[in-house]
């Protein structure tokens, strides 16, 4: 969303049932529910990477899922 008052961008991103529910297949419902959130966030090449706690999501820079969330689990295999 843009402000139009100001020149902040920005969108919302993974919460906290993403990272509880992230995973597919065997990795479906094997994520813990972890506080504080340990945010990691990473932008270039059109793309912002977050990844929080034990998930990862990659959106475009408007703020698009492209995809995720997926489990780190999953993610490093």
């Amino acid at each position: 969303m843009i402000d139009s008052s100001s020149s902040t961008f920005g969108f919302d991103g993974l919460t906290h049932a993403d990272q509880r529910t992230a995973g597919t297949g065997v990795y479906t419902n094997t994520q813990y529910s972890l506080e504080p959130p340990d945010q990691g966030l990473c932008v270039g090449g059109g793309f912002v990477v977050e990844a929080i706690n034990n998930a990862i999501s990659v959106y475009d820079t408007s703020g698009n899922l492209l995809s995720g969330p997926e489990a780190f689990s999953q993610f490093w295999g």
